[in-house]
């Protein structure tokens, strides 16, 4: 079985050094509460331009202010860090799911962008 965290810290470890990925870091804060369908919840804060993956879910989260709901499936997020789907793939035919409020689009881009830059350095 994957070990979701440590197929995310290792992603996220990869991209961390990368210039653009700095970048899209350092424009935004945001809390991601992932959910998957068959597996334990975590979350991933970016803040600060940095990365912290916690198990378990957000205490008091406020959905409107600062955090992102993503519901997905295992393979669908190990897919996507590995480079297997594009990060837009799922989200369009509905394998992942993110709040959509037009508060936090805007946020949520941020994120799928930090996968696609993981994949094209092949992490």
């Amino acid at each position: 079985m994957v070990d979701t965290i440590k197929s995310l810290q290792d992603f996220f470890k990869k991209i961390e050094g990368d210039a653009e990925s700095k970048e899209v870091r350092s424009m935004f804060r945001r809390i991601f509460q992932f959910k998957l369908k068959d597996g334990d919840p975590f979350f991933l804060e970016v803040k600060n331009g940095k990365f912290s993956l916690k198990r378990g879910e957000v205490p008091n989260p406020d959905f409107l202010k600062d955090v992102t709901l993503v519901e997905t499936d295992t393979q669908t997020l190990i897919d996507i860090i590995q480079g297997k789907i594009r990060p837009s793939e799922p989200l369009e035919d509905g394998r992942l799911w993110m709040s959509s409020l037009m508060a936090v689009k805007v946020q949520n881009f941020w994120l799928l962008r930090l996968f696609r830059i993981g994949q094209d350095l092949r992490c």
